[in-house]
């Protein structure tokens, strides 16, 4: 097998769902309702692809990390009649595509589901790691994308029963709220949310969740994309256990820090200019104080006024946000008739800049243009 292209084609994205809300129902709840399990492969990219061959493996035994002691009863629904199932042994199937040449070919977008029936876990309570092996191509080179998911076999269903977001996605600087469904009060669980990559929060309480089970989280405003995951620690007759439902929200035109940032093609990172001073003949001192909301570069162009006494520029920057650290200052003094003076003044997000321009007797020329990287001010103060 070789590697998927870096930059022609996206791999599939292959999920292992249940019909029972991500549970694979043991005991009286799978008397009642027994779990069908759901292999989707989806093609997130601008390529068609084909998929020829799905491996799924599952631990089988009689043990609470095992999912079933039955295997070959497992089998493909009938609304997946153009692909077969195979059994190879410990546990490991085979499906592959029968029907015609379109059975495995993804759309750029489209999914395919293959249900599974006759899962029938097990009785002990527990958690099982299933595995998938998609076996894909764009061409006539064939890539292999290897997934792990944990499941939950549990008598319970209605651990989590819904975790959504108000927006799948949204502008940067918007809000999302999250809203759950889980245990009423009585004899509920811990539930943790965890936020991206902060410390998660115990959310099984007032004013989280009310009596019924109904949570709630937000607003939450997003700078970046962002995932979420509500996880709930519950203990049955096999022990302690862990269930828990994600989802994420893609942020447009988000917050981005990367180690490291290469480009192929063309990169635009200057913004449009803002002129802060431009005059011929100043004959008065000129002096603000502004505040940068991005980093950016202050261009001067000084000149002194003829019969005029040199022209200064004076540029003190703050640390931003006012923290104390180290700041800088820039001066500059056009001293020869018709013989301009340049300078650069670098200026950090959050910085304050104090700009002062004067001569001390006649006129001069000078320019102060504000170039932003990407989209920002100065803000004067007030």
């Amino acid at each position: 097998m070789t590697p998927p292209p870096p930059t022609t084609s996206q791999p599939p994205v292959c999920s292992l769902e249940t019909s029972t809300a991500g549970i694979l129902h043991i005991g009286p709840a799978h008397r009642i309702r027994e779990s069908e399990l759901r292999i989707v492969v989806s093609n997130p990219g601008r390529h068609a692809l084909a998929c020829d061959k799905i491996m799924l493996t599952m631990p089988v035994g009689k043990g609470a990390d095992d999912v079933s002691d039955a295997p070959d009863q497992l089998r493909l629904s009938a609304e997946a009649d153009a692909w077969a199932l195979t059994s190879v042994g410990n546990g490991r199937f085979e499906l592959v595509p029968t029907g015609p040449g379109a059975a495995g070919r993804l759309e750029p977008g489209a999914r395919l589901v293959l249900p599974l029936t006759g899962v029938n876990p097990n009785s002990l309570p527990g958690a099982a790691l299933l595995t998938t092996d998609v076996h894909w191509r764009t061409d006539t080179t064939t890539h292999l994308e290897t997934a792990g998911f944990r499941m939950l076999k549990a008598d319970r269903t209605d651990y989590i029963s819904s975790f959504t977001a108000s927006a799948s996605g949204i502008d940067r600087g918007h809000t999302v709220t999250l809203t759950w469904k889980g245990r009423p009060k009585a004899g509920r669980p811990p539930y943790w949310l965890y936020i991206g990559t902060k410390l998660p929060q115990k959310v099984d309480q007032a004013p989280h969740m009310d009596a019924d089970g109904n949570g709630r989280f937000g607003p939450l405003t997003l700078t970046e994309t962002t995932a979420f995951m509500l996880l709930v620690e519950t203990k049955d007759a096999g022990g302690a256990l862990t269930y828990g439902k994600t989802l994420a929200v893609t942020v447009r035109n988000p917050d981005l820090v990367v180690g490291e940032l290469s480009s192929n093609g063309t990169v635009m990172l200057m913004g449009k200019p803002t002129s802060l001073l431009n005059t011929l003949s100043g004959d008065k001192a000129f002096a603000r104080t502004y505040t940068a909301s991005t980093d950016g570069m202050i261009a001067a162009c000084l000149e002194r006024g003829d019969g005029s006494a040199p022209a200064n520029l004076t540029a003190v920057v703050s640390a931003p946000g006012g923290s104390g650290g180290a700041g800088h200052t820039t001066r500059a003094c056009a001293r020869t008739l018709k013989s301009p003076e340049n300078a650069l003044v670098p200026v950090p997000k959050g910085a304050t800049v104090e700009l002062g321009v004067n001569a001390e007797s006649g006129t001069y020329a000078a320019q102060l243009t504000w170039y932003p990287m990407g989209v920002g001010t100065l803000t004067p103060s007030t």
